[in-house]
Order: C-alpha cells, then structure tokens, then sequence
C-alpha cells in the first residue's frame, strides 16, 4: 500500500528449531508427505536464499486467493507456511502445513536416502487433510512451491519420495524412499515400500501428474478380483512386483443387494440402485432413499413412497453362489426412513419368491411370494457392520464403492436392461 519495497535476507534470521518440525500426524483423516533432494556435492551458491524467494514468492500468490490466509515463519536455511482456506458455506476451514528445510546431517529431519550422501539434504514436506489422495495438501500450495523449487534444484540434486505410511509409523531414518524419476514413468494401481506399505501414486506424485486412472474406474468385480492370476501391480522401493491388493472387495461383494422399485400395476421395475445387509435375522438392508422417494417434487409430497405409486414395493436381488450376479429374491418393506435430512433408507424383508428371479429386462410380472420369517437371509452371508456412534468421517476420505452400477434412471440401457453383476470403484 505504501508503495515501499521490502528485503528479505535469510542470512539474518536465525536458525530453525530442531524440534520444530516432525513427519507425525495425530489425527488418522491428516496425512504427511515429504519429498528431499539429495546432493552429493556442495549446494549451489545462494542456494538457500533462492530457495527462500521461490517459496515465498508461490506462498505470496497463494495468499491473493479468496479465502486464503498465510501464517509464515522464516529461519536461516527453513521456511513454515501455514496455508488456510475458509469455506464459504459454513463455519470450517481447511489448513495444509508446508515446511522447507535445507538440512545437514546432523539434522533430525534428515532422512534416510537411497543414494548414500554425506551433503545436505532440501526436505520439502507438508501435512494436511488427506482425502482424494491429498489433493488439498497438493492445491494449498504444496503443489506448487515443490515445483518452484524443483526449477531451482534443476540438475544439482536427486529427488526422492519418503513413503507415506512410513512417516506415520516409523522413525525418518526408518522410513522408506522411492526415487521419484523411477515411479512417475510406472504405470501402477499402488506403490509399495519394503516395510509393505501401500500408497496410491497420487498421494506422492501430485493430482496433476500424468498418471493412469483405468484402475481407478469401476471395474467388474468377478473379472478383475476373482481370479488369482488377477492380480494389480505394485510397486517397491526397489523394484516392481504383483500382488493381489483388492482380494478383499471380493469377501464384501455377497453383503451387496441390488434393490429396485417394482410397480406391481404396470408389471415394470421403475428404478434400481444398490444396498447392503445390515442385519441377516431381521432381514435388515440400508439403501438409497432416492430409489423410492421422488426428490424432484415439491417438499410436501417428496415423503410419498414410491413415487406416489399405489401398487408397488421393492425387490431385492441378493448375490448368488456360483453365480457371477445377483438373484432377485426378496420383496421388503420401507420401516425406517428421513427423507428432509439424509438420502438413505432402512428396509426390512417381508416375502420371498416361490421362484427367483434373474432379471435382465425391467419387465417383471406378478410372482407367487410367501412370509418368510426367522433367519430371514442365508446365514452364510457376510454383512456390512456400521459404524459406531461418535466415529468422525472426515469430508472426501477415499473409500472403495461396491454396487451394481446402472446408468439412465436407475436402469441400464434405460427401460431396457438391468446390471446385476457388482462392480467396484474408488469413490470419496
């Protein structure tokens, strides 16, 4: 404002705490990361005040963002910045910790590189919220002072990538690294270090980095998990390696239904979505709400079941043994629903099929049904617990999503088709 011009000089501050910084988190939903560039030789001359003006020149811009605050503190060879993001839609805000340090050895966060170095060390880490693989970690200016910096480094250096659940678990100097030249030309589902560690590449390589999603998309579940030759490729601090990391999205496959709306009048199936058995002797499922409430009317009628259908109620198509999809089998009833707060509902079995039924089509006609009553569902099927009161989700926490993915409204090649084989997809 005042039109002056200010000088930062690094030389004149003083130097970091050594305890200032540690590579711990205590809260399960944050993560830390860290990247450090190893130099066999002597830093570049002024090679720490560049680094200092690239940080805090990328900070600075940061800080012309709407919402965003900055906190800095600088010392000789180290800079913390603490970015802040204030949402706009409530009383919550978001904060990524970044810190710089050009680290001797004898320093406590040097750590425990591949190449065998006796020079410093650029330790650039941050810790922060880590759903969607740290992407606001990476876009609260992680992202971009590690590349700022990076053009800084250039030549004079080897970066390398210190696995993430080692900086939770294990002291630095056990943490295990990868060299960043080697992973970001791999084309791998997974990383993993050689304490067996598993990290998605994006959580160490950045959102923007060119990595391949066709893992990530949702996947049949029985094509790509069931066979043992099915395996995903991983990747060691060393070399790379296969193993079979999704083997347990198959063991929850069974406790996955596949429920729909079945206008008995017009002998149609309406719309389909996906559940799971909560409770096996009750006969207990929890499902969307949406597939039986109409959210697109006015509020008053939004709370008609089945879309103000007169005669309809819902079916469930439970997984088959030896069957590569689910079986429609049971008729249920809505007993627990709160359509104004949560799109979700509880439904309770009340009649089975004298026949089950596999159906493709969305034409299903009247079927003789009768009461089924104590172990309502087969006892050898697994069931999704939930989760105990006072367990805190944090906001895009990465989760895997199981269910029978349908497309138009609820069906498959709408009015056509329905998608009874399960399916798997990273979901937040």
């Amino acid at each position: 404002r005042s039109n002056q011009t200010f000088y930062f000089l690094p030389s004149l501050t003083n130097q970091v705490p050594s305890e200032f910084w540690s590579y711990r988190v205590k809260d399960d939903w944050k993560t830390s990361l860290c990247n450090a560039f190893i130099f066999q030789n002597r830093t570049p001359c002024n090679f720490s005040d560049k680094v200092a003006a690239a940080s805090l020149k990328e900070l600075f811009e940061i800080s012309c963002r709407q919402g965003i605050r900055v906190e800095i503190i600088c010392w000789k060879t180290a800079i913390y910045a603490k970015v802040i993001e204030q949402y706009r839609d409530m009383n919550t805000m978001c904060a990524t910790e970044i810190f710089t340090h050009l680290a001797p050895k004898e320093s406590m966060h040097y750590v425990n590189s591949i190449e065998v170095s006796e020079g410093r060390q650029l330790i650039v880490s941050a810790k922060g919220y880590g759903g969607r693989n740290g992407e606001k970690i990476w876009n609260l200016g992680y992202g971009s002072i590690l590349e700022a910096i990076e053009n800084e480094v250039g030549e004079h250096a080897q970066k390398e990538i210190v696995c993430p659940e080692c900086l939770k678990e294990k002291h630095i100097m056990e943490s295990k690294m990868w060299k960043a030249d080697h992973i970001s030309t791999l084309n791998t589902e997974a990383l993993r270090c050689s304490w067996g560690h598993s990290t998605d590449p994006h959580l160490v390589l950045g959102p923007d980095d060119n990595i391949d999603d066709s893992m990530s998309v949702s996947t049949g579940i029985y094509s790509a998990y069931s066979s043992a030759t099915n395996t995903s490729t991983v990747v060691t601090g060393t070399t790379c390696t296969t193993a079979c990391s999704q083997r347990n999205v198959e063991s929850m496959v069974p406790a996955v239904v596949i429920v729909g709306l079945w206008n008995k009048a017009e002998g149609c199936v309406e719309n389909i979505g996906s559940g799971f058995i909560a409770d096996r002797k009750r006969g207990l499922i929890v499902t969307a709400s949406h597939i039986f409430f109409d959210y697109e009317k006015e509020r008053a009628k939004i709370s008609e079941q089945f879309y103000g259908l007169r005669d309809a109620t819902v079916i469930i198509g439970i997984y088959s043994r030896g069957s590569d999809s689910a079986i429609f089998t049971y008729t249920a009833d809505i007993v627990a629903s709160d359509v104004y707060n949560v799109d979700a509902c509880v439904l309770r079995i009340r009649t089975k099929f004298e026949t089950p039924v596999a159906l493709d089509e969305s034409k299903l006609r009247n079927r003789t049904e009768y009461p089924v009553s104590s172990q309502i569902i087969d006892e050898r099927l697994p069931r999704l617990k939930l989760l105990p009161r006072g367990v805190k989700i944090q906001r895009d926490t990465k989760v895997r999503a199981i269910g029978f993915r349908q497309d138009g409204e609820g069906i498959w090649h709408q009015g056509k088709r329905i998608n009874r084989i399960p399916a798997s997809s990273h979901g937040y």
